[in-house]
């Protein structure tokens, strides 16, 4: 999920599990605290972010939600935040005790919950890295309009000093909700679709699209390429129309600019990130990668721009890296209400 709803997720889990404790330390204050310390802990594990900075973008997209988002290290942060907080709060330096297991059990509350929430994304998670599988259901979007303005009330309410936790609760329905259309709904629709009109097919890979549970898209994996679809849970018309587009790997042979191998390198390691869902686009001169899982930029039947597409270009070290150039276009959000609805 976005950095915004893991902060309110962990700022309201942090008022939950550590105001009373904090009061005795820093009076009238507990509240503040307890919200900055519980934010803090539930973007903690999106601090692999920082690769983009002191690494690239390649190798940012390779590992993220790896090393940061494992369970493994949680526990380690979890113990050793229960015995810091034991100490500077309470003077206490002892490695063992019962309150250093109950503030260990609280700051791993918060970090499991960041987990939890990446786990019902469309990108996934390695929650058990170093063992290198993604775990994934792909029922909700990266960002989503009906989680985070429930966190935005969620937000207020704390500010307020309310114990009200409905928009949490909202939230975790929402999601389970997301996966019951997908699963018992959505992904049915389309394989009998694909079934009804004869296109044999070697993958599909379901996902919501941008900020919404309603609208579908499926990516199906065709012999020379791959072909997109979409589905509103508001259709009445059970039919689909599925386009076809393609891998465009001769553009790599084509290319003047940079060198081959290394293009073939970036290629690589860009299809590993992606599970095989890539192609490649001319823009202007210059070379895109794009990451085919997320379909296009707006919902009609043909785009060509692709929603995440990522710049092929040669960093200030001279190696070959990507950038993601994600830019809405002009009217999407009509034209997303218009494929929601089908109007």
């Amino acid at each position: 999920m976005d950095v915004f709803t893991h902060f309110v997720t962990g700022a309201t889990l942090g008022v939950v599990f550590f105001e009373e404790k904090l009061t005795p330390v820093v009076g009238s204050k507990s509240l503040w605290v307890s919200i900055l310390l519980g934010g803090i802990i539930g973007i903690f594990p999106d601090i692999d972010v920082l690769n983009k900075k002191i690494k690239t973008y390649l190798h940012y997209i390779e590992n993220h939600r790896k090393w940061s988002h494992s369970i493994f290290l949680h526990i380690i942060i979890s113990y050793v935040a229960g015995v810091l907080f034991n100490f500077f709060c309470y003077q206490k330096a002892t490695l063992f005790t019962t309150n250093n297991l109950k503030v260990a059990s609280c700051v791993f509350a918060i970090l499991f919950s960041h987990i939890i929430l990446d786990f019902f994304t469309s990108w996934g998670l390695y929650y058990l890295y170093p063992i290198k599988k993604r775990f994934a259901t792909s029922s909700v979007y990266v960002i989503d309009f009906f989680v985070s303005l429930a966190m935005v009330l969620q937000l207020i309410f704390l500010f307020l000093d309310k114990v009200l936790y409905f928009p949490i609760i909202f939230v975790v329905i929402y999601i389970v909700m997301g996966l019951i259309i997908k699963k018992l709904f959505v992904v049915p629709v389309f394989k009998k679709q694909l079934l009804q009109q004869g296109i044999k097919y070697y993958d599909l890979d379901v996902r919501p699209t941008f900020l919404n549970i309603f609208l579908w898209s499926a990516n199906i994996r065709l012999k020379e390429g791959y072909a997109t679809g979409y589905y509103s849970i508001f259709q009445k018309e059970k039919e689909i129309v599925f386009f076809e587009h393609y891998k465009n790997l001769n553009l790599l042979f084509e290319n003047e600019t940079y060198n081959i191998a290394e293009l073939l390198m970036l290629k690589n390691r860009f299809q590993a990130v992606v599970d095989n869902w890539y192609s490649f686009s001319e823009k202007n001169g210059k070379l895109y990668v794009n990451d085919v899982r997320y379909a296009f930029k707006t919902f009609e039947i043909g785009e060509t721009r692709f929603a995440q597409p990522y710049l092929i270009y040669k960093n200030k070290k001279g190696k070959l890296d990507i950038k993601l150039e994600q830019k809405l276009v002009k009217g999407w959000i009509k034209k997303l209400i218009k494929r929601i609805f089908v109007f």
